[in-house]
């Protein structure tokens, strides 16, 4: 399921991208929102790769999602710059770096933080035994 969301992002994330225009323009007009949504959602995404847990230390699992997100975040640019209506920043890659090392530093080093969020859900409505 990790894996799933994971993907999910990164799909959602590359398909944003590919539109010359955002649903949420009107969105955009607080000053520099889209950094701040480069910053939450890239580390959301470093968070979510973290959780994979694709090595055996805590280490290398922050290592790899940081720099899998930092170069996630420069290829998808390089996408984005072939959009028309859409450019390059590095400001962007830098929103989408800080928010991957942020994330992945509060994962490792806030406990509570990760049972907050390795805690599985409850929803009643997929319990086969609700009534």
């Amino acid at each position: 399921m990790r894996f799933t969301l994971t993907a999910l992002l990164a799909i959602a994330i590359s398909i944003a991208s590919s539109q010359s225009t955002l649903a949420i323009a009107g969105f955009l007009l607080i000053p520099y929102m889209d950094k701040w949504m480069h910053f939450f959602f890239f580390g959301l995404l470093a968070t979510l790769i973290l959780s994979l847990k694709p090595f055996r230390k805590d280490r290398l699992n922050w290592i790899f999602s940081i720099l899998f997100t930092s170069l996630f975040g420069t290829l998808d640019e390089f996408h984005q710059s072939y959009t028309i209506g859409r450019h390059f920043e590095i400001a962007d890659i830098a929103f989408d770096s800080l928010g991957a090392l942020t994330a992945a530093t509060l994962y490792i080093k806030w406990k509570q933080y990760r049972k907050l969020l390795e805690h599985p859900l409850k929803l009643s409505f997929l319990e086969s035994g609700s009534k």
